[in-house]
């Protein structure tokens, strides 16, 4: 692979997939972000996103309750994607890039540890917290109408793993993972 000047990417001319880039993150700063990520996650899981007062009648709203309601409510398919989205697969990328990167910056070769980066390069794709804080957004503003609404910490949470992810999602560079792999005995 060729060495790249600050700010370049090496992409395969076939497929348009990002090979090498030059800001590519160290082991270490991997395993910070994605430690960090999955503390933010698990808050905004368990803590509300916002709570509303309609009719003063008072409620509150996170993530997995949310997800629930819609279980309970037939929307199964929809429940199945929300829960897929925005906890298991956002929970597994970053479990996986913080296991990987300790693994790596180690240098310790476990047997499990390809396809441990495999799931890694396939799950990234997978995590679409972005998505799930627009459409969040959207339904704030159709609510801000109704009743008084309060933001909770699961939001300001959501809002750090999102800030979070999108560095480290960018910083990723699958190339170095597979080279240091390749080169522990």
């Amino acid at each position: 692979m060729p060495e790249l000047s600050e700010g370049n990417a090496l992409h395969c001319p076939r497929c348009g997939h990002k090979l090498k880039s030059s800001k590519s993150l160290q082991f270490s700063e991997t395993l910070a972000l994605s430690l960090a990520c999955l503390i933010t996650l698990i808050i905004a899981n368990f803590y509300p996103l916002l709570s509303f007062d309609f009719l003063g009648s008072e409620s509150h709203a996170n993530i997995l309750e949310g997800t629930i309601l819609l279980f309970d409510n037939g929307y199964y398919f929809v429940g199945g994607v929300v829960l897929l989205a925005s906890v298991v697969a956002p929970v597994a990328v970053f479990s996986l890039v913080a296991i990987n990167s300790f693994l790596l910056m180690q240098k310790r070769k476990t047997p499990g540890l390809a396809s441990m980066l495999h799931y890694q390069d396939s799950l990234i794709h997978w995590s679409m917290l972005e998505v799930f804080l627009v459409s969040f957004i959207v339904s704030l503003v159709k609510l801000i109408e109704l009743s008084d609404i309060k933001l909770g910490w699961g939001l300001w949470s959501i809002c750090l793993t999102i800030v979070f992810s999108g560095r480290l999602l960018l910083g990723i560079d699958s190339q170095r993972f597979w080279e240091r792999y390749a080169a522990i005995s």
